[in-house]
């Protein structure tokens, strides 16, 4: 199973971190909520086996 860590500070949730988390939740994975990495232009930044991608949407997940 795959982990998605995701930030749930201010700024990701305003961004859409929400969203994001629930498509990679329906999509199978594990999601932790994280702070943030602080690079704000990324965000929502999602992590999967040590590297980071943003901003990302709901689409960005995988589909089940």
């Amino acid at each position: 199973m795959t982990t998605v860590r995701i930030s749930d500070d201010a700024l990701g949730l305003a961004c859409g971190a929400d969203a994001v988390a629930a498509a990679f939740l329906r999509a199978g994975c594990t999601v932790e909520r994280v702070s943030s990495w602080g690079m704000h232009w990324l965000e929502p930044l999602v992590e999967i086996d040590g590297l980071g991608f943003g901003p990302a949407t709901p689409g960005t997940s995988p589909r089940s």
